[in-house]
Order: structure tokens, then sequence, then C-alpha cells
């Protein structure tokens, strides 16, 4: 497993709050071998989860680059 920090921007579903974000989680390589769309998605979904239990809203989330 490799550490990689994504900086994401984040919209609530009811456009109240919006904003920009940094998250550090972790890429396994045999998990996503040659699928980093897959990657991004699904960092996009626990950002999402996240984000949105410590908001108490649903939230959207696009990944904007990661390292």
């Amino acid at each position: 497993m490799k550490k990689v920090f994504v900086s994401y921007h984040f919209t609530t579903k009811n456009a109240k709050l919006n904003g920009f974000g940094n998250y550090i989680g972790e890429f396994d390589e045999e998990a996503y071998m040659n699928d980093i769309a897959r990657f991004i998605l699904d960092l996009e979904a626990t950002i999402s989860k996240l984000l949105g239990e410590k908001l108490n809203m649903e939230v959207g989330v696009k990944v904007l680059y990661f390292r």
C-alpha cells in the first residue's frame, strides 16, 4: 500500500455549501492494477461518505488531482 495525497472539490446536494479539501488515503497497487479510473471513483465515494457524515448533508465530490 502506498499513501496518496488527494485534492478535491465538493458541493452539497442542496448547493448551499461548496469548497475544496485535501484527503490522505491509501493506494493498493494490486487492487487497482491498470484501473486508475476505478481508483478515482472509489476515492470520490469514500471522501463523499466521510464528508457527508461530518457535515450531515449529502455531498458530491470530484477529485482534482492526486499524487
